[in-house]
């Protein structure tokens, strides 16, 4: 019987020490855009990022930095699988405000999604000896991420941040967790087709019947 408390208490104690696991994708296939993220693969939140945007009209980077850069919105996927759609602003640069936003789909191959991603950035108003110099920049950008596990130590670090850290992680990004999809059992679906089916039926005798 003691043996079995003191087994139950251990295995609660790991439980309560381990940490999320976190994914790392990279981006890909689109030479003006690189960069990563990281997700916490538990509750679907971005935990980290960096973006480099380089092309002929703005060459910038995106970074968090609490006020001045960070997480906006979350949105999970479709299954709650793969990368969380989201979206990030930065008013770290003494010329622009920048946005940008990502959506994701799955590819056939595993750990790989594509992407379609939405870039703004505007002149920062606060330095008006610059007005009119610096024009609106928009870029489409498209391309793949893929995702490999993060190390234990940066996963330990960021869980930390996040419980010490008045709910913010490294850096003060935001801990925006995204409300998870419901997504219905195979037998809850296939009792709800049958109704479905079923239903229309009926609908199909009735008029059939007038």
């Amino acid at each position: 019987m003691m043996k079995n408390v003191i087994a139950l208490a251990a295995t609660a104690l790991f439980s309560l020490n381990a940490s999320a696991s976190y994914t790392m994708y990279d981006i890909a296939g689109d030479d003006r855009l690189s960069g990563y993220f990281i997700q916490n693969d538990e509750d679907l939140s971005i935990a980290a990022y960096t973006f480099i945007i380089r092309s002929s009209q703005i060459s910038h980077s995106m970074q968090p930095g609490m006020h001045y850069g960070n997480v906006m919105w979350a949105q999970a996927r479709y299954n709650n699988q793969g990368p969380t759609r989201f979206g990030v602003y930065d008013a770290r640069s003494e010329a622009y405000y920048s946005e940008i936003s990502f959506n994701f789909s799955a590819t056939q191959t595993p750990g790989t999604y594509s992407f379609t991603s939405y870039f703004t950035a505007v002149e920062d108003f606060t330095w008006p000896d610059w007005a009119d110099e610096l024009k609106p920049v928009t870029h489409y950008f498209s391309g793949t991420v893929s995702g490999s596990p993060l190390s234990a130590g940066y996963a330990d670090l960021l869980d930390t941040s996040l419980a010490y850290g008045d709910g913010y992680y490294l850096d003060g990004v935001n801990h925006i967790a995204p409300k998870l999809n419901a997504i219905p059992e195979p037998t809850s679906l296939a009792l709800f087709i049958c109704g479905a089916a079923g239903l229309v039926s009926g609908v199909r005798r009735r008029k059939s019947s007038k």
